[in-house]
């Protein structure tokens, strides 16, 4: 190996340190089967064929705690969404193999009856990618493989530097930002989105993927309220979440949501530099559905307005019905 190798090696290694017949389909094995990591999360989003897919990745070092375990999000809009666990090696200069081994799944199912819907689904894997790992000017540049990996990803603390809080017209970003944990933390509710939720009669606790927990729960059948309560739940470190988001629904999905979420962002200027840490809410409505309350029919979003507040900054509301504008990948820079 020359010594232009092994600086190639190094650099990677340190910017990874930085209607049911059973209850639901995976019968017999644990609900929440997380694996918790401490690592640095990368942001990047990549033109597809359906439209940009933000991507995120976290990895956790060889000399951490979990060991070097990667987890890969993506999400187009609210779905579909993949999510990959495993665990990564360098084997040779720039080369990087991940193995993943568990894979969740949540399509876009919005055209189909709540009652037909698969939900979200976890099963176990063996997808194997090769790829090429570079850091260019401060990104991870990531290609090959099947190409779901690619990306020129930039640490996520940064890229919440450059989001906006202060005007109206920065609320749709700061939705958007929000919301990429509420979608991560759906895609591991096995059976979300579909009629599997009954299996939440019995309370379900998921921890967060970086640090906290998110519990789930459902009541009255024949009009399902469910409860969602986030606590210091955070999938990607400088991102997490507190409060209940409500959703009381009939049995064709047709309801309203409610509650509040309360979120903190920790940014990081250039050069690493400590930023002031952004609080803020956002809430769905009311109890009785009334005013703006987020409205579902068929169990899809389909009117009312998310609140959006930034403590120090900009409030007010966001469609609830239509694609937020601007996109992701310009709010952040990514």
């Amino acid at each position: 190996m020359t010594s232009a190798t092994r600086l190639s090696c190094l650099a990677v290694l340190l910017i990874f340190a930085g209607c049911l017949d059973s209850p639901y389909a995976n019968f017999g094995e644990a609900l929440d089967q997380t694996v918790a990591i401490s690592g640095a999360t990368w942001i990047a989003s990549v033109e597809t064929a359906d439209g940009p897919q933000t991507r995120l990745l976290v990895a956790a070092g060889p000399y951490s705690a979990s060991g070097p375990v990667f987890i890969h999000t993506s999400v187009i809009g609210i779905s579909p969404i993949r999510k990959l666990v495993g665990s990564w090696s360098v084997t040779e200069g720039e080369t990087v193999e991940f193995t993943a081994t568990t894979e969740y799944l949540l399509a876009n199912e919005s055209t189909k009856p709540v009652i037909s819907r698969t939900g979200s689904q976890r099963r176990s894997v063996d997808v194997r990618q090769s790829v090429s790992a570079r850091v260019v000017g401060g990104r991870l540049v990531i290609s090959g493989g099947d190409g779901s990996l690619d990306g020129s990803y930039q640490p996520l603390k940064q890229a919440l530097a450059r989001l906006g809080t202060t005007s109206v017209a920065d609320l749709p970003c700061v939705f958007q930002v929000y919301n990429l944990s509420v979608v991560s933390s759906q895609v591991r509710i096995l059976g979300f989105n579909s009629a599997s939720t009954v299996q939440y009669r019995v309370p379900a606790t998921f921890v967060g993927e970086a640090e906290g927990n998110f519990t789930i729960s459902l009541t009255d059948l024949l009009a399902p309220l469910t409860d969602i309560t986030f606590s210091t739940f955070s999938d990607f470190l400088g991102m997490s979440l507190d409060g209940t988001q409500w959703t009381k629904v009939n049995l064709s999905g047709n309801g309203h949501m409610y509650g509040s979420v309360a979120f903190t962002l920790v940014p990081v200027g250039a050069g690493g530099a400590t930023l002031p840490p952004v609080h803020g809410s956002v809430s769905y409505g009311s109890q009785d559905g009334s005013g703006d309350s987020i409205r579902l029919t068929n169990g899809n979003v389909t009117g009312g307005s998310y609140l959006v507040s930034v403590a120090g900054g900009a409030s007010g509301l966001v469609d609830g019905a239509t694609t937020p504008v601007p996109p992701l990948a310009s709010c952040l820079g990514i």
